[in-house]
């Protein structure tokens, strides 16, 4: 069994909802402190200048160590944010060969008045995964008591409280800062190989890295399933 642990992304990247394909059981690191700029609360799209940035706005001080399922969304003094970002996807992927199909799975969502940011991401994930037809067992860190100050410490409690033999790391991560014998006793490391799988784009230029809204509003269903599934797999190391 294969698990895998992220903070929560607002309408993740591609890498990220492949990462979530490779695990038979997935963890969002709710109860970390929250990061300030980070994409835990927005993410990039596309229009016709370029890469842009779609924030959901929040109730945060920056010196108050909340963590990150505490944090409240802005809806009082930005009530209205909700309504822009369909707007936005609507204007620059209205024409889009998925635009139809997705749209109607995800405007629900946005309708839904979410109160914290992890109830938000959590929706919108689900959402996602059901459209890519991605049954992988998702749940919170904090249903689960999942933590560690240490690496080391938090994948011994992922494998404890998931019943898992192998801890899965994104791409770009490094076992390196691992203790990997130590971690070795208890379970096997592995590390995504993913390959960024491209489609056309408004952008004259491909734009790989962006949310993968940009690839589920501009291609059918049925290829960003395929797409996603033949984006890599994973080494153990």
């Amino acid at each position: 069994m294969i698990v895998a642990a992220h903070q929560p992304h607002y309408l993740p990247w591609i890498g990220y909802m492949h990462k979530i394909f490779l695990a038979d059981t997935f963890v969002i690191m709710d109860n970390m402190e929250y990061t300030q700029y980070s994409y835990i609360n927005r993410n990039r799209i596309l229009d016709r200048n370029g890469i842009f940035f779609i924030t959901v706005p929040i109730l945060y001080k920056g010196m108050s160590h909340n963590l990150i399922n505490e944090i409240q969304i802005d809806n009082r003094n930005n009530s209205k944010w909700a309504n822009k970002h369909l707007r936005s996807m609507e204007h620059n992927y209205g024409k889009g060969n998925g635009f139809s199909d997705f749209y109607e799975k995800i405007e629900p969502v946005y309708r839904k008045k979410h109160e914290r940011l992890i109830e938000l991401d959590f929706n919108l994930l689900r959402t996602i995964l059901d459209y890519l037809e991605i049954d992988t067992r998702v749940i919170l860190a904090s249903d689960y008591d999942i933590t560690g100050k240490k690496e080391d410490e938090l994948f011994f409690s992922l494998i404890e409280k998931t019943n898992s033999s192998v801890v899965l790391l994104g791409k770009g991560a490094s076992p390196r800062y691992i203790d990997s014998e130590k971690v070795r006793h208890q379970c096997s490391i592995a590390v995504q190989d993913f390959k960024h799988p491209q489609y056309k784009q408004r952008s004259a230029s491909f734009k790989a890295g962006v949310s993968i809204v940009d690839m589920l509003f501009n291609v059918k269903q049925s290829e960003a399933v395929t797409m996603l599934r033949n984006a890599g797999s994973y080494n153990v190391v």
